[in-house]
């Protein structure tokens, strides 16, 4: 009789060492999420801040190149660039919204794109050309897809639709372009 109530309480114990482990397990869990999300967001600031250097260093491409004024050969490399730094930086944020289910980070990734395609004519254009000239045959096959670049474009292309209604007005606020 001893022996069993022994062997209850060293079961009893056993259970509730399983359990405090899986607690614990849960807890360092979402503490390495938490960590995840934070590391995320500390690397798109920094890429943030380099993307604003380099526009900085480039501004008259930058602002001439969103209202779609005539760029150089050299101009137009540049401000292609900017273009595509923006838009990798978009879709990484849209990305980690996705991930971490927050959904007023992907809302707001899409209208900023969305926005910028709409009011400023350069913009366009150079989103139009990139994914005409880098990957003709594959753009396509990406927006059809189900890939996180898919979905944030085709919310995009579906937001600027929306927004067709109103007038593009690059004047407006030219130094926000991209910002």
């Amino acid at each position: 009789m001893n022996i069993e109530k022994l062997n209850d309480w060293i079961q009893a114990i056993g259970v509730f060492g399983v359990i405090v482990s899986l607690l614990f397990v849960g807890y360092q869990l979402r503490q390495d999420r938490e960590i995840a999300i934070y590391e995320g967001a500390a690397a798109n600031v920094t890429s943030s801040s380099e993307w604003a250097a380099l526009v900085t260093k480039n501004v008259d491409v930058w602002r001439r190149g969103c209202v779609g004024e005539q760029l150089t050969d050299d101009e137009r490399v540049v401000f292609f660039h900017l273009i595509q730094l923006l838009v990798d930086r978009k879709v990484y944020e849209y990305a980690r919204g996705e991930l971490i289910q927050d959904e007023r980070i992907q809302t707001i990734n899409v209208n900023f794109m969305a926005a910028n395609m709409h009011r400023y004519p350069g913009v366009n254009e150079a989103l139009n050309k990139y994914s005409n000239w880098v990957y003709p045959s594959v753009v396509p096959q990406l927006l059809e897809s189900d890939s996180v670049s898919s979905r944030f474009f085709q919310l995009v292309q579906k937001r600027a639709s929306e927004m067709a209604q109103l007038e593009p007005n690059p004047q407006f606020d030219a130094g926000f372009c991209g910002a």
